[in-house]
């Protein structure tokens, strides 16, 4: 429902600016940080609710934080990681990597193997959606600046 959705918008947002804080980021990016965060959560829950399976979840959230990130990074000429790290913050698998754990302390190695499984794909898929935009960004950074030095040759 809406009013939780607001929540979770709203906890991820000062989630992610409190980590930001916490690494002494710009006060003046905060919400700009916040938001990336906020709005990979809300891809992330959006998804889950759906039915999406864990990885594919993270993947289109981790798309999210990279492409906010990049536009982030054109408005306030700052270097896209000074967003996507404070960004992927929500969608960490750090409870998922915490379990693991828990299951090989008690010897319970089935669920171990299997929940350590689910933490690599969540894992893996977030890299793979944060490779993705900023490969997709450097090309087409590429393309552009070759159109334009090709542009002024001819004229």
């Amino acid at each position: 429902d809406l009013m939780s959705m607001f929540a979770h918008f709203t906890y991820s947002l000062l989630a992610t600016i409190g980590y930001a804080i916490f690494f002494l980021f710009f006060l003046k990016l905060l919400i700009y940080a916040g938001l990336t965060g906020a709005i990979g959560w809300i891809v992330n829950v959006l998804l889950t609710q759906a039915d999406a399976s864990l990885a594919f979840a993270n993947l289109a959230a981790a798309i999210a934080v990279a492409v906010m990130s990049e536009i982030f990074s054109r408005i306030s000429r700052n270097p896209v990681t000074m967003f996507v790290i404070p960004g992927i913050l929500p969608i960490t698998p750090g409870y998922s990597l915490y379990m693991t754990m828990y299951y090989f302390t008690q010897n319970q190695i089935e669920d171990a193997l299997s929940k350590g499984l689910q933490t690599l794909a969540v894992a893996g898929a977030i890299a793979i959606g944060i490779m993705l935009v900023s490969s997709f960004g450097k090309i087409s950074r590429n393309i552009i600046a070759r159109r334009l030095m090709k542009d002024r040759h001819d004229v």
